[in-house]
């Protein structure tokens, strides 16, 4: 198993983001998993897309993170991931806001 994905703290956590993979597409989309988008009790995390800024200065963090995003595998269609101990299958919707749907092995 590549991935191991945590629950963002919030939506500004950059520790917790990940890297998506879009077949045809150039660039990758940057996610997060938030907590408030799990369905209670249906087994599904949602992986939302992390908001673009351009900013004057760039922070420690913010390049830790594209660091940190350069190094690691992307989420693909079908790829099998660890969420709070328990797998998940990815499936990859696109370019939208809700960008992967993480469904119970």
């Amino acid at each position: 198993m590549a991935h191991k994905l945590e629950v963002a703290v919030d939506s500004f956590d950059q520790v917790r983001t990940f890297e998506v993979e879009i077949v045809g597409r150039v660039n990758r989309l940057i996610c997060q998993l938030l907590r408030d988008y799990q369905r209670d009790g249906d087994g599904i995390y949602w992986a939302l897309q992390v908001s673009s800024v351009l900013k004057d200065h760039y922070t420690v963090a913010d390049r830790a993170e594209r660091d940190r995003l350069a190094q690691q595998m992307p989420v693909r269609n079908g790829d099998v991931v660890e969420i709070d101990g328990c797998e998940y299958i990815a499936r990859v919707q696109g370019n939208y806001s809700d960008a992967v749907v993480f469904e119970a092995r």
